[in-house]
């Protein structure tokens, strides 16, 4: 399903006061978010959003992430659907702190802040929570010697998380200093909207391969992003076949963007264009226009 209407560009706060626990973690069926981590990108997105069990799954994931979201919790789910810790609870209250385990890992959290005023995508928000996290490892499992996992992580009402930053004590990576992924773009229903970049970007094209996979199959790997000129160009392959979007600006675009394969479908909204290519019959025309309506969703403001 494709993203759902913004709200504007006022600020949540503003507007209701108080933010619920559910409102720091919005979990509609088709949001996503764009991270940066340097010059790593990477998006997350909602593919199942029902009574407050959520899947969300990332290009930074080798997993989904199965959650449920209430009033009172964010709580991670095991493979059997139960509660197997928390990653946000109320009270929303500064210092509040939570433990739990999740296997031989323990963790511990409190909110370090619960009224940050951030710029998130071209916006000022405000009453955003920062979470400390801290997580011990025991030697072996999977690091040779036990091992401190510390996050901290920034959510704001309406949006999500919008920054995490994640270090390792001991580091084993001695050429990385850790992760620190801030959003640089999204699209949440009910939501502020987000600045779109300009000149048009990857950053604003924010297809995943799990929408590929469920047009076509799911054989498909992401195997190539070029992101330069105005154009967004993302390849996915499969055994026999690829498929590859490129994205821009239609204004000045040509009637057909240079690439490799056979053109099968254009879709333009609000100024916008993709052209969507496919080489091999793996993923023929009336796979390929199952995404037309997730497409022309992305573009729009």
């Amino acid at each position: 399903p494709g993203p759902n209407e913004h709200r504007g560009e006022e600020t949540p706060s503003e507007e209701s006061g108080a933010a619920t626990l559910q409102e720091y973690f919005p979990v509609h069926a088709g949001d996503r978010w764009r991270y940066c981590n340097g010059d790593e990108r990477s998006v997350r997105a909602v593919t199942s959003s029902e009574d407050g069990e959520v899947v969300i799954v990332g290009d930074d994931r080798s997993a989904p992430l199965r959650l449920r979201v209430s009033e009172d919790a964010v709580a991670f789910l095991d493979v059997n659907g139960q509660e197997a810790g928390r990653l946000l609870e109320t009270p929303l209250e500064l210092g509040h702190e939570w433990s739990y385990a999740l296997g031989d890992v323990r963790c511990e959290a409190r909110y370090a802040a619960v009224d940050d005023e951030i710029e998130v995508s071209g916006l000022s928000v405000n009453a955003c929570l920062v979470v400390q996290r801290r997580c011990v490892h025991p030697a072996g499992k999977p690091f040779p010697v036990e091992t401190l996992e510390l996050h901290s992580e920034t959510y704001c009402p309406f949006i999500g998380r919008v920054r995490e930053e994640m270090r390792l004590d001991p580091n084993p990576l001695q050429d990385s200093e850790g992760r620190d992924d801030v959003l640089v773009y999204y699209r949440v229903a009910g939501s502020p909207a987000a600045v779109r970049p300009e000149p048009f970007s990857c950053d604003a094209f924010l297809i995943t391969l799990s929408d590929v996979q469920a047009a076509c199959g799911p054989l498909y790997l992401r195997t190539n992003v070029r992101d330069e000129g105005g154009v967004c160009e993302v390849t996915y392959a499969g055994a026999e076949s690829s498929v590859t979007f490129e994205a821009q600006r239609a204004e000045g675009a040509p009637e057909a963007v240079a690439g490799e394969g056979e053109e099968l479908r254009v879709v333009e909204e609000n100024g916008s264009r993709v052209v969507i290519r496919s080489t091999g019959p793996a993923c023929p025309e009336e796979r390929i226009s199952r995404l037309d309506p997730l497409v022309s969703s992305l573009l729009r403001d």
